[in-house]
């Protein structure tokens, strides 16, 4: 009977191992809902002080009277019940699962409480990513397709053709896929803007990298200033590569990048900061850009809104010249 007996107390030592690496703890209260014993507690709950105790000794007043009750219900009506508890931790909230069982005797009269505590903080913390991650998801969605529609609204009014509009139209929304393609691959943190100018400009000419030189500091844009910024070079790439300076070997274009005073000023995000000058040279005298072409009208009046900046594009006898400003908001 001893061997039998010394068997079990290996197998509850080996249990009771096994559990302190979990975050499963055990709770034992009587009837009187005094804790009588705790298995495996969170080092910061107080359980020695507790030990003799209610729920108002171990937790905050709040939270002590919700799971008492719950307890009250378990000892009055021989049921189990599940509880939840929220506390606040140095590292952040911890949030547990609390699964409640009468102890009863031989004749079935509740002599106890037992629980069974599981901390899910990381689950909790997870779903609550997974939660958020969905609605910047559902957020971003409907804004692409607000972009798409008013691009296929705007395209169709200065298409000439049904192949104009198509060949154009396709051609945007291709832009945004690239620019997409770099904030999805940023976890939708945003896209350099060397990256932006690489992707939006050899999409059109084998040779740009060589062709278009970035000067200045390579900042990192958000995600709604990469998608816009990225269609503007889109245009401004497709025109230079027709008629401007992409369609000769000879020809240059500088993307000049210049912090604005109010770059750091972070109080006030909506403060112009950074500016960006896309010049063209190589390709000879160029005539004032066609206000009526949908090009002009994205980048003179649809992107700087859309960053909540100002723009400039005009031609003239050193080639095309296009300027842009950012909000701080818009720039890691």
């Amino acid at each position: 009977m001893s061997n039998e007996r010394q068997g079990l107390n290996d197998r509850v030592e080996k249990a009771l191992a096994i559990l302190s690496g979990t975050p499963i703890s055990f709770s034992y209260q009587d009837a009187e809902l005094r804790y009588v014993w705790f298995e495996n507690a969170p080092a910061e709950w107080a359980v020695d002080e507790a030990t003799g105790g209610g729920d108002a000794d171990l937790f905050p007043a709040s939270s002590a009277a919700s799971l008492t009750a719950a307890k009250a219900e378990v000892v009055g009506n021989a049921v189990s019940r599940k509880a939840e508890l929220t506390l606040d931790h140095p590292e952040g909230q911890r949030f547990y699962d609390i699964f409640l069982q009468p102890d009863c005797d031989a004749d079935g009269n509740v002599i106890g409480v037992l629980s069974s505590i599981v901390d899910v903080s990381d689950r909790r913390r997870s779903e609550a990513i997974r939660e958020t991650l969905l609605r910047e998801v559902t957020h971003r969605s409907k804004n692409l397709l607000a972009i798409v529609m008013s691009l296929a609204a705007q395209t169709s009014r200065t298409a000439r053709t049904v192949d104009d509009f198509l060949d154009r139209f396709n051609g945007r929304v291709q832009s945004m896929s690239r620019s997409q393609d770099l904030i999805t691959e940023a976890n939708w943190r945003g896209a350099q803007l060397s990256e932006l100018i690489a992707t939006q400009v050899e999409s059109f000419a084998a040779r740009g990298r060589q062709q278009v030189v970035l000067h200045g500091r390579d900042y990192y844009l958000k995600p709604n200033a990469a998608l816009y910024v990225g269609l503007a070079l889109h245009e401004l790439a497709v025109n230079s590569v027709q008629t401007g300076a992409l369609a000769t070997p000879n020809g240059r274009v500088s993307v000049a990048v210049t912090a604005l005073p109010g770059f750091n000023d972070r109080a006030d995000p909506t403060t112009p900061a950074l500016s960006l000058m896309w010049s063209e040279t190589g390709e000879g005298p160029v005539e004032e850009p066609d206000r009526e072409e949908f090009g002009y009208v994205l980048l003179s009046r649809l992107v700087p809104l859309a960053v909540g900046g100002a723009s400039e594009l005009s031609g003239g006898p050193d080639g095309l010249r296009y300027a842009l400003t950012l909000q701080r908001r818009e720039i890691e």
